[in-house]
Formats: structure tokens, C-alpha cells, sequence
């Protein structure tokens, strides 16, 4: 289960199935009495979203963007559940189907019963996003952002009066839906401090985990493609970009 371990940047990698996974990270990190502070994660999107989606990525005109399945809203609550727990103890920022966020926005009882508190919804203006390849209606040219904080958790967020868009250039040719370190290292500025430990459920190709290496951060990311996985270790193994 265990892919990836590096003591001294705190760096973990797990294999798997977050669902089947997080279990056992949880019982790990109870029994080392540590505290996740920010679940920074870019889960798959919905159905409609994942449908026909194109990218410019490759430099060579529009290609399928995405070839993994997609969640459910169940899922995502699914996902919210187990993240219930006194070991997740701060911020959940996630790029998220704009669709999602809505419904977590509009489902604040539920989600405060869940033990979450839906504080903004946000979202990242991509530049150099795809147009719209039919020419049938306008591009999209962002992606949602939801911004939750565990319940009862109340220590401030480190971005002073910074509005909740964030503008950044897109990834072109890595890995499929990949976002940019950049924006990552921008998020764990705002939202952690040096040396807190972060958690990635679906870690894709490990740019929340390099972003985590170069601000001084620890780090746990969950894949299931060991393809992704392998990507990810190749990144960690540079020295840090900063």
C-alpha cells in the first residue's frame, strides 16, 4: 500500500483506493498523534463534465482530456465522511465540478451535521484555458473552488483580504486535468503553516505533494493509478524549485 516514504521531507505516497486507504492513514496518523491541517485535493468531476472534455494540452490541437471515471455527489460526501475525524483538523480546499460546490453551498445543515462548515466558494481563472471547440456557446475558462473547514476549527486563514479567485496559467502538456504547482504553493501559503501536514485523496500525478516539498510542508498523498504514482515519485525526487 505504502508507494512512496521519504523521512526527511515528511513525504508519503499510498496506493490504492482512497475509500479503502483512508482508513488506515487515519489509524496511522491517530497513533502518531498528528493533525492534518489542509485536505488539498482536485477529485475526478461529474458525469456532464467528464463527457466530451478536450484539452490543447499536447500542443497538438484538441485531444480527450480525461480517461478516468467520474464521482458522484455521493461520492464527494462519501469522501467528507470519512474525513470526519479528529486527525483532519483544518482546511479542505478542492478544485471541484462547478455543479458540486453548488450543492454543497446550498447544503449547509447537512454538511454542518457532517461535521464541515461551507465557508466560499471560489475559483481558479485559468489563463490560457481551452475555447470552446464547437463554437457553439462561450469557453469556460475557470474551474470551482470549495472552500470547507472542519467544524469547531477556528484558526484564521493566512490570506489577509485576498478574495477567493485565484488566476493562474494552465499546465500544458503533463498530466491529464493537472493543475499548476504554482497555484498549489499559493493555496498552502494562504491556508497552512510551514511544516503542516497536508492530504491529497485523489494525489493524480503528485502536484499538491511537490508544492508541499518546495513551501516546507509534509505531506500524504492516495492514488490509484500507479501510473500517476510513478509520475509523482519523478517530481518528488527533484530538488526544490523555489
Amino acid at each position: 500500500m505504502t508507494y512512496y516514504d521519504d523521512p526527511v521531507s515528511g513525504i508519503t505516497i499510498y496506493h490504492g483506493n482512497c475509500y479503502d486507504v483512508l482508513p488506515t492513514v487515519i489509524d496511522r496518523l491517530a497513533g502518531l498523534d498528528e493533525q492534518v491541517r489542509l485536505v488539498l485535493t482536485d477529485p475526478p468531476y461529474s458525469e456532464q463534465t467528464h463527457e466530451g472534455a478536450q484539452t490543447l494540452a499536447g500542443g497538438n490541437g484538441p485531444t480527450e482530456l480525461i480517461d478516468f471515471p467520474p464521482i458522484t455527489y455521493t461520492d464527494l460526501l462519501q469522501l467528507l465522511d470519512l474525513l470526519h475525524d479528529s486527525t483532519i483538523w483544518g482546511w479542505f480546499v478542492s478544485t471541484l465540478d462547478f455543479r458540486y460546490t453548488g450543492q454543497l453551498a446550498d447544503d449547509m445543515t447537512d454538511l454542518s451535521l457532517r461535521g464541515w462548515e461551507f465557508m466560499r466558494a471560489g475559483v481558479w481563472v485559468k489563463e490560457g484555458a481551452a475555447p470552446q471547440f464547437t463554437g457553439h456557446c462561450p469557453g469556460m475558462g475557470w474551474e470551482s473552488v470549495a472552500v470547507l473547514r472542519r467544524k469547531g476549527y477556528t484558526t484564521r486563514w493566512r490570506g489577509g483580504g485576498h478574495h477567493a479567485v485565484w488566476t493562474h496559467p494552465i499546465v500544458r502538456g503533463g498530466y491529464p486535468t493537472e493543475k499548476p504547482v504554482g497555484l498549489y504553493r499559493k493555496w498552502l501559503e494562504q491556508f497552512t503553516e510551514p511544516g503542516d501536514l497536508i492530504l491529497d485523496p485523489f494525489m493524480g500525478s503528485g502536484t499538491s505533494l511537490r508544492a508541499a516539498k518546495d513551501m516546507g510542508r509534509r505531506a500524504i498523498g492516495i492514488e490509484l493509478s500507479s501510473a500517476a504514482c510513478a509520475i509523482a515519485v519523478e517530481k518528488l525526487r527533484q530538488g526544490v524549485l523555489l
